[in-house]
């Protein structure tokens, strides 16, 4: 597979996918990218959003694309809590 064949298999999978890039909207076109190289990778998207739970939303957020073609993702803190990164700080 690849990101172009990704994305038309997120395309087909469901319409509103078509939503996640909207120029007039100000939607970014680098999302569908994203998602399209993680499915390919079989690598997690990590991302700022958040999963819309509300059946009448017509918002396409990350989270939901990735929810419904089974790719998986995680927001930024989740990631930093995986890896475990650890920030210190002292006074000098």
């Amino acid at each position: 597979a690849n990101v172009i064949g990704c994305w038309k298999k997120i395309l087909a999978a469901n319409p509103i996918h078509r939503e996640l890039v909207h120029e007039r909207k100000g939607r970014s076109k680098g999302d569908p990218w994203v998602i399209s190289h993680a499915m390919d990778a079989g690598a997690t998207v990590v991302t700022k959003e958040e999963l819309i739970t509300v059946a009448n939303s017509k918002t396409v957020k990350i989270p939901n694309v990735c929810e419904n073609m089974g790719i998986r993702w995680m927001d930024d803190f989740r990631f930093v809590e995986e890896i475990n990164i650890q920030f210190k700080c002292s006074l000098k």
